[in-house]
């Protein structure tokens, strides 16, 4: 039942990251203005991507609604997923045996709440970490052996053993015996090891043969083995549970207001409309020319970044590499083939760096340090949580970091821990919808020098085209938004709250003996990990994927994009069709100065070697 309630969760937290991430998005989108004045300063802004770098470019205003929905989103991802969670009942429960067919087998038969078991039935229900809804379990011996050598039976009566038809022998269980293990270990034909036996119990009748005695490994009055045949187990109402914490739902609901505000009033902004995607941009650069950038229609955004060194640290680089940047900041087109993963803006391609590195040794780490562990050790109980290939909350591990009574701060701890992991999970999700915007918003950059379209921007006029949502067109959003959903929901089965109830045998809650645990399943977690591998896996496959530059290199670099849009004539309009290229021919042999820009009439391919401005 946790499970649907996490995935109905996470599909609802899926849909806010978003809707989250593109209110962002949109509050630092640079305004015209402000891209012309970071132009002044010989700097640039992004459009079109997630950005810090224009934070500074906007106003207090945005910056303080851009916060409100930073800040609101790490205690959803704390808090939501804890919100709901599994409440474990560990009923402690007595094991007797009984004779087959005795007062005793014949009481328990005709007793209301007790119920009849077989041996694969008691083995699931009592061999499990936590029984919740059974209780005492009587086991039903129907006979016993004892293992020993094969003796003939005058060898077994000279070591002063008689063969009677019948033997009574006492016949119990240990009172210190690990039950689960006896459970565990108790095999389909019902035989249980005589490591679990005592001799001070119960006695159960035998009927000896009087040819062979056995055939085991020890010599004459060597272990006890009994055979089972079922059991009677004593039903109880109530065993685990599912529990809504109303102050973790608080502070979620708390924050959801806070993002709604935060959208209500970006929705409602009346400011200048800020650049939100490329089309926006070259729509408002081919209206209003900037005055900063003309001259430099084929400038990439690594001639812009070089105009922005100081002299020393241009002659910081190799000579090569220094003659290439000349050539390029005269306004000379060289051909450039470069890959997808080199669109990347340089903190997104670094985080993704550190992000793929990070996540699957932090996942590795968890694994490794949950192992089997001792959850009541400290209040003087005593059992292990065996690594098991059980799913979610149906795990009985715990995580080794952290158990506790449950109470309001160690709840909150244990909250912490178990959905932290989210916070990191959403910090990827980011830097790869950053990652797949880049490289998207490249090809469709690169894409306007191949053919007349209309642009894309957010309110379309005349021939222009509708946006995305944001840049990120919906063949890559919906899987990456699926895909995100599906990392969180693994990650909220593979690291959950749970509170473990402690109960007697009459049912009675031990409230001081109850306590909160940080869930864990190995299982989920290798899956996750599979699931981040593949995520990564992608990424790399599509960044090595080559790119033919036909347009200036730096799509969201908004320098870049105000270049390309000087005419000569300044009489091209945005609204309709639009294509990059040449509309001033030069010529090397003539020392003669073409120029390009988007234009609505035929434009030509710019020439290796030629001189555009």
């Amino acid at each position: 039942m946790t499970t649907l309630f996490h995935v109905f969760i996470n599909i609802m937290s899926t849909l806010l990251l978003s809707a989250s991430n593109y209110t962002m998005q949109v509050l630092s989108a640079p305004t015209r203005t402000a891209c012309v004045k970071a132009h002044r300063d010989n700097r640039w802004l992004d459009v079109g991507i997630p950005s810090f770098r224009n934070l500074g470019y906007i106003t207090m205003k945005k910056r303080l609604l851009w916060a409100l929905l930073f800040s609101s989103s790490i205690p959803l991802h704390l808090f939501w997923n804890a919100g709901i969670f599994q409440v474990v009942a560990d009923r402690l429960y007595d094991v007797e045996l009984i004779a087959y067919e005795s007062s005793r087998w014949e009481e328990l038969s005709q007793t209301v709440g007790v119920k009849y078991v077989t041996n694969q039935e008691f083995k699931k229900i009592y061999g499990q970490r936590y029984v919740s809804e059974f209780g005492d379990v009587s086991l039903i011996v129907k006979g016993l052996g004892v293992t020993i050598d094969v003796y003939s039976m005058q060898e077994f009566i000279d070591n002063g053993f008689s063969p009677g038809p019948n033997i009574t022998l006492p016949i119990g269980l240990r009172p210190d015996f690990d039950r689960h293990s006896m459970f565990n270990d108790l095999s389909d034909t019902g035989y249980i090891d005589a490591q679990y036996i005592s001799q001070n119990v119960s006695h159960v009748p035998f009927g000896m043969a009087n040819s062979t005695i056995g055939n085991g490994t020890d010599g004459p009055g060597g272990d006890i083995i009994l055979w089972i045949q079922g059991g009677f187990a004593r039903q109880f109402d109530g065993g685990s549970k599912i529990q809504i914490s109303l102050a973790f739902m608080l502070i979620v609901i708390v924050c959801n207001v806070g993002k709604l505000v935060a959208m209500s009033f970006t929705l409602f902004d009346g400011s200048e409309a800020p650049l939100v995607t490329v089309g926006d941009a070259i729509s408002a650069f081919m209206t209003e020319a900037d005055p900063y950038t003309n001259g430099h229609c084929t400038y990439s955004k690594d001639e812009f970044l070089w105009r922005s060194k100081t002299p020393e640290k241009q002659n910081r680089i190799p000579a090569h590499l220094k003659d290439e940047r000349d050539t390029k900041w005269k306004g000379i087109w060289l051909s450039e083939r470069k890959s997808y993963i080199q669109t990347v803006s340089r903190p997104i391609w670094l985080s993704a760096v550190i992000l793929c590195g990070l996540t699957p040794a932090i996942t590795m780490t968890v694994f490794l340090a949950s192992g089997p562990r001792n959850d009541r050790e400290e209040y003087g109980t005593y059992y292990s949580t065996p690594i098991t290939p059980e799913w979610g909350a149906a795990s009985p591990e715990t995580f080794a970091l952290r158990t506790s009574r449950f109470d309001g701060p160690s709840t909150a701890r244990l909250a912490f821990i178990a959905n932290a992991p989210q916070i990191l999970l959403s910090v990827m999700y980011l830097t790869f919808n950053g990652m797949f915007t880049c490289m998207s918003l490249a090809q469709e950059w690169n894409n306007l020098a191949d053919d007349e379209k209309g642009l894309r921007v957010t309110n379309p006029k005349g021939e222009q085209r509708e946006t995305y949502f944001l840049q990120l067109p919906y063949r890559w959003a919906l899987p990456l938004n699926a895909f995100g959903g599906v990392l969180h929901w693994l990650t909220s089965q593979t690291l959950f709250l749970k509170r473990i109830d402690q109960m007697d045998k009459y049912g009675n809650l031990h409230e001081d003996e109850s306590l909160a645990a940080c869930g864990f399943s190995s299982l989920s977690l290798l899956v996750l990990l599979v699931a981040i591998f593949v995520l990564d896996f992608i990424a790399i496959l599509v960044g090595i994927l080559p790119l033919n530059v036909k347009i200036p290199f730096g799509s969201s670099c908004s320098a870049v994009i105000s270049a390309a849009c000087h005419s000569l004539n300044g009489a091209e309009d945005p609204t309709k069709k639009v294509k990059w290229g040449v509309v001033s021919k030069g010529s090397v042999s003539e020392g003669t100065v073409g120029n390009c820009c988007f234009s609505n009439s035929k434009v030509g391919k710019p020439k290796t070697g030629v001189r555009y401005k």
